[in-house]
């Protein structure tokens, strides 16, 4: 496992990211636990988790998982915005909200310091200036260490890092948007804008859904198991691009000898960029086939041939 710096910041993450979106919900409290120790174990202690996945159970599962562990050598990531109430203040970027649902992980977690705090979404009621001011007065109480933002347009980020600097205020240092070969709108612009000013990217869904994983076929029907299959027709036209790209993909991963999967994760990790990969793990299994996507290294032709199938900057 690979330690990459997050952004211009000081900080050494794993190559890979462990999502948990699952834990706690489609993945049983004792298999997650089990697989954050596995993760743990070949290197891969970059975590990240959200207020609201599983309704809160996946921070919890989290504060079981880094018992017995030595905290300071697992990056845990979490992320505010999400509902914490059902009042019209339990949600967002406000200050009212913000020091309350910072308590609410670190209680989760069971942890006195949170190491990479998201803003999970851009909030067009709150001010970036409010929202920055009580992140910066948490860094400064050591709840939070540093600061990042997921799914903001990169005009966002920028005024973010600009009302950063006229404050003299800790501003993001990372940014986590969707990415993966049938998506990759964020090459337009927010790649180029994080490049620039050292903010790092942390992207999520690199396998598209399921789409990226052999998961759905032409003319057979969707695995019953499937969580993500719940959501696709198969018979719509984009479903039908998309098929005829994945059939593409696969075969560049058959000639390279890796699963699709491993080739798409594996294609994220060889960007320029330095991008790291969030996992999106719900079994043992999905996790070991992964992994395998580390001793994969990319070569310019086969990154050429995915441009030719989905050019950049572009989404099927």
């Amino acid at each position: 496992m690979e330690f990459r710096s997050l952004g211009r910041s000081g900080l050494k993450v794993s190559q890979l990211c462990l999502g948990g979106n699952n834990w706690g919900g489609n993945t049983p409290d004792e298999e997650a636990i089990r697989i954050l120790r596995r993760a743990y174990d070949v290197g891969l202690t970059f975590w990240d988790t959200a207020i609201n996945y599983s309704n809160g159970r996946s921070e919890e599962v989290i504060g079981k998982a880094l018992k017995g562990l030595p905290r300071e050598q697992v990056i845990v990531a979490t992320k505010g915005w999400g509902a914490i109430g059902e009042g019209p203040n339990d949600k967002g970027c406000s200050r009212h909200y913000l020091m309350r649902a910072v308590e609410i992980s670190l209680r989760r977690l069971e942890t006195d310091y949170i190491d990479l705090y998201y803003l999970h979404r851009p909030d067009p009621t709150t001010p970036i200036e409010e929202s920055l001011s009580v992140l910066n007065e948490l860094v400064r109480q050591g709840k939070i260490h540093y600061l990042a933002c997921s799914s903001f347009p990169s005009w966002q980020i920028c005024e973010a890092v600009w009302t950063a600097r006229q404050h003299g205020w800790d501003s993001f240092v990372c940014e986590q948007p969707p990415y993966n070969i049938l998506e990759r709108s964020i090459e337009r612009e927010v790649v180029p804008f994080c490049q620039s000013y050292g903010v790092a990217l942390a992207t999520y869904s690199p396998t598209a859904s399921a789409w990226l994983t052999g998961r759905f076929r032409r003319g057979e029907p969707i695995p019953a198991d499937s969580t993500r299959g719940r959501r696709v027709d198969l018979s719509t036209p984009q479903s039908q691009r998309r098929l005829d790209v994945v059939e593409k993909v696969e075969a560049l991963a058959k000639a390279r000898g890796c699963s699709v999967a491993q080739f798409a994760v594996a294609w994220i990790m060889s960007h320029p960029a330095g991008i790291m990969p969030i996992l999106g793990i719900r079994t043992m299994a999905h996790l070991e086939d992964s992994l395998g996507a580390l001793e994969i290294k990319l070569t310019e032709e086969e990154r050429k041939a995915v441009d030719a199938l989905v050019p950049g900057g572009t989404r099927i």
